[in-house]
């Protein structure tokens, strides 16, 4: 619980000992303000945007659950085939483009605060917003996938990182290796530090004079009224029979609320809105922002460099070596190789995804590796040792050969046997890894900030796939292979039951053709009345409808 404290009547009037200025260094403090002093002695200054602000977080957090969460649709109609199916209920409804909406309010009300507070919103800030805006908006244009679920964490992850850069409060003025810091502060230290500040916003409410007072007789005369308010609705129902249908629509619709789940994602959505609260307010008010800096950042970092360059330089020689030498035994066996994939104990898929898979991993430990030595191989302050300069270009180099290697494999695989989700999703990867790798080489060799330049392309990579549709590519892809003559088989069930929505414009067109048409027309039937894991057949929440969807039921 935190106590009230009498306001100051003026700017030069003597404080009370102990509490200091409530504002931010750029800019003065309101006229009149109040603080708050929480049980931890912690001071919280507050004053209107916090009032206000403090009530529709609340709301946010509410939304943040009742749209988040996928529904269950349990207005199924009653003994239909899907019906029986799923024992009563069709199964969940993911989300669309309520995903979009969330961040649009949230963009919303932070905007509004900060605007309200006088925080003057940075360049940096402007392109953040609109970077978080593009990865919420394919919510609403394609149809959910498996990839939603990492887009969620990735686009919350961007909007919590960009009131740093919103408010000017980033440790890291561009991208690059200081925004693990960002992130790490934006997520925990800001918003835990400054958890006890919506409470003071929303005990000021009582404290804010007339108007406020006024809205408080406004809510308490409605309440009194509601009696005389159901009088008049009966009589005036009892008068005219159109209203009186409209009246017991409204009552039907009441009594089909699913009260359980909004008292659940109310109860559950005041922490959620106790956290967005305190990140907006510890970044307008530079309360908390601070704890991280860049000299005690590099202090942690110099003191984290114990480990003995031999000791990491040894192991990871000899694990060159033994890079070297497999890839020597590749290029020297290829063509006896190539000869083996022929044969018949051993199959043409075997050999592509097998030294596909295989590789990709090997690089993800390499890129860890390469990690390490940089955070924790003992190096004096200055360039980076010449040692490790040479070992880590070495490993840069020939993880690319074998990054290039892996890529071509798959290639091979996509050309016989066409594309799924796991073969894009694992080929764009390790495309991220060449890249990535490729711009480590050269800055083992020479220095430049590569940090920002991977930050960047992997940030921009991920939000590339989200816009990328991929359903859509893989179901095109195939059909139009198949249909060209270059492929004389075709998985019908993997287009009609693992895709999305995307699919349907392909199935389509693979129903013209004669040779699956019988195939391709049952899939069609099958979506058209039970839909997909993630999306059913039948009368879909507005909160998950995205425009894909929606053009793929016009064609069905």
């Amino acid at each position: 619980m935190t106590k009230p404290i009498a306001p100051p009547q003026s700017m030069d009037a003597p404080q009370p000992m102990g509490i200091p200025q409530p504002m931010n260094a750029h800019q003065p403090p309101p006229p009149s303000f109040y603080v708050y002093e929480s049980q931890s002695k912690k001071v919280y200054p507050v004053d209107a945007a916090e009032t206000v602000l403090a009530l529709v977080v609340v709301m946010l957090g509410f939304l943040f659950w009742n749209w988040f969460i996928p529904r269950s649709g349990d207005w199924a109609v009653a003994g239909s085939s899907a019906d029986l199916e799923y024992g009563g209920f069709y199964p969940d409804y993911y989300p669309g483009i309520a995903i979009t909406l969330f961040f649009v309010l949230a963009l919303a009300t932070s905007l509004i605060y900060f605007q309200a507070r006088k925080v003057t919103l940075s360049q940096g800030g402007m392109i953040g917003a609109g970077i978080v805006f593009l990865s919420a908006l394919p919510f609403a244009i394609y149809s959910a996938t498996p990839l939603h679920f990492f887009a969620i964490i990735f686009t919350l992850g961007l909007y919590v990182l960009w009131h740093a850069y919103a408010a000017n409060t980033a440790i890291a003025k561009f991208p690059g290796v200081l925004t693990s810091a960002d992130l790490l502060n934006q997520t925990l230290v800001v918003p835990f530090s400054n958890m006890g500040a919506w409470f003071a916003g929303l005990r000021s409410f009582g404290h804010k004079g007339k108007g406020t007072n006024q809205v408080i007789a406004a809510i308490v005369g409605i309440i009194i009224a509601v009696p005389i308010f159901a009088i008049i609705i009966a009589l005036l129902a009892s008068a005219d029979a159109q209203f009186s249908t409209w009246i017991e629509g409204i009552g039907v619709y009441f009594e089909n609320l699913k009260v359980g789940r909004y008292v659940l994602c109310l109860t559950f959505g005041f922490p959620v809105g106790f956290y967005i609260f305190a990140l907006l307010y510890g970044n307008a008010r530079r309360m908390g922002t601070e704890t991280m800096t860049p000299k005690s950042l590099l202090s942690t970092a110099q003191n984290a460099r114990k480990v003995s360059i031999v000791a990491v330089g040894t192991p990871v020689a000899i694990l060159v070596l033994i890079y070297g030498v497999f890839l020597a035994a590749v290029v020297s066996n290829l063509h006896k190789t190539m000869t083996t994939v022929h044969s018949p104990d051993f199959t043409y898929a075997e050999f592509a995804r097998r030294g596909f898979f295989e590789l990709a991993v090997v690089a993800g430990i390499n890129l860890v590796i390469l990690g390490f030595i940089y955070l924790f191989c003992q190096r004096k302050p200055g360039p980076y040792p010449v040692f490790l300069r040479v070992l880590g270009s070495t490993m840069s180099a020939l993880t690319l050969v074998m990054v290039v290697l892996s890529i071509t494999k798959m290639l091979m695989y996509w050309e016989q046997y066409g594309l799924t989700r796991l073969r894009v999703y694992t080929m764009w990867f390790m495309c991220v890894m060449f890249v990535v790798f490729a711009l480590l080489l050269v800055w083992h060799l020479r220095r430049f900030k590569v940090g920002t330049a991977i930050v960047m392309v992997m940030g921009l990579s991920f939000l590339g796939l989200t816009w990328a549709n991929v359903d859509s590519i893989i179901a095109n892809h195939n059909v139009d292979r198949y249909l060209s003559g270059q492929v004389e088989t075709i998985d019908v069930d993997y287009l009609g039951e693992d895709l999305s929505d995307a699919a349907v414009p392909a199935l389509i067109r693979l129903s013209e053709d004669r040779r699956v048409q019988a195939q391709a027309n049952r899939a069609l039937a099958i979506r058209r009345s039970e839909g997909t894991n993630m999306l059913p057949a039948g009368d879909a929440p507005w909160t998950a409808w995205s425009w894909e969807s929606h053009r793929a039921h016009q064609l069905l």
